[in-house]
């Protein structure tokens, strides 16, 4: 694999996060079609679902709907020729809660190295061509709380980029979620439900910044859980980080109406039941820094030969084989040095 990008600058390089997976209406939609399509139906003449088919017939059809995504998976990966890849919910194995890393090579192009830190959820695949693990820091993982069990869902890893020697430190984080992902949601209701995550981020935070001596520029893609105007993001705000800046919509919900933020406060009357509808949020991100005293200066573009509407289009499970669309950038960095004697 040469440089994904096809940039023959080799200080140019293209990052992407995506959160990879699927919840059950993104399965039972592409269910649905399979079965339609297989003419699997009961003594009424209605589609079964699996519950109701043989067990062997419902577990053809279901490795079916993964075959098919799989598919889908692998031609996002090749569409997008990412050079850093940020990658949550990765594909577990069969035999239990962790990362498949073999099967997750088989979906990426051939060239890529990954590295997992949490083991579970988050990896960060690259472009062996063009970056290297760094000597100083592998991988950063998670602390394990008394059962063993990590506390938090992120992957941090040093590379070195092989054109200028620098280190970019690079984090792939999930964090937890909440019902209230807007700061007019919170500022409503009085309360904010989103301490575990935000305190996720500040630890992990505190983690990536003071070990990074020598660390050139550091680069997150994450799945944040909130949205834009969110208080939560401000942990990166006052840092210095520059998030994409993308106000595109990037996941597909099923969110509470207002009925159940009223039931929340206590309102007066009949007591309503909670009601789901279809909403997209912005909930992923990339975001970038230089450290101080950092040797490279850092700028970043969206590049617009590519259409994420179309490769990795929100809320339609027929093209994109996440409920989650891609946040992608073109990163350009320049040795100050050199940028000094170009620019003066």
């Amino acid at each position: 694999m040469d440089n994904n990008n096809n940039n023959i600058d080799p200080n140019t390089f293209r990052i992407a996060t995506w959160n990879m997976g699927s919840d059950k209406d993104w399965t039972g939609m592409n269910d649905k079609v399979l079965r339609a399509e297989n003419q699997v139906t009961g003594t009424d003449g209605k589609v079964l679902s699996p519950l109701g088919r043989e067990k062997a017939e419902a577990d053809r059809i279901n490795g079916e709907v993964e075959k098919y995504r799989e598919g889908k998976i692998q031609g996002v990966f090749e569409a997008v020729k990412a050079d850093i890849i940020f990658i949550q919910e990765a594909i577990q194995s069969n035999r239990g809660n962790s990362i498949d890393i073999g099967y997750m090579r088989e979906l990426l192009p051939s060239g890529y190295h990954l590295q997992t830190g949490d083991g579970a959820d988050t990896v960060i695949a690259f472009n062996a061509k063009l970056f290297d693990v760094s000597e100083g820091l592998s991988v950063m993982a998670p602390p394990v709380d008394e059962g063993g069990n990590r506390t938090a869902r992120y992957t941090v890893v040093d590379l070195k980029h092989r054109a200028t020697g620098q280190i970019i430190r690079v984090v792939s984080a999930h964090l937890k979620g909440t019902m209230f992902k807007d700061k007019v949601h919170v500022d409503e209701l009085g309360y904010d439900d989103s301490a575990d995550g935000t305190k996720q981020l500040k630890d992990l935070m505190q983690r990536v910044e003071k070990q990074s001596k020598g660390v050139s520029l550091i680069l997150w893609g994450f799945d944040a859980n909130v949205t834009p105007k969110h208080p939560r993001l401000d942990v990166l705000h006052d840092k210095g980080y520059t998030l994409d800046g993308e106000h595109k919509e990037t996941a597909f919900d099923l969110y509470l109406a207002d009925e159940y933020h009223k039931e929340l406060k206590g309102a007066e009357g009949e007591k309503r039941e909670p009601k789901l509808f279809p909403v997209t949020h912005k909930l992923d991100y990339l975001a970038m820094r230089t450290p101080k005293g950092s040797a490279v200066k850092a700028t970043w573009t969206f590049p617009e030969e590519l259409e994420t509407e179309i490769i990795t289009p929100v809320g339609r499970p027929d093209i994109n084989p996440s409920d989650h669309g891609m946040v992608i950038r073109d990163v350009k960095i320049t040795e100050k040095s050199t940028f000094k004697k170009l620019f003066g």
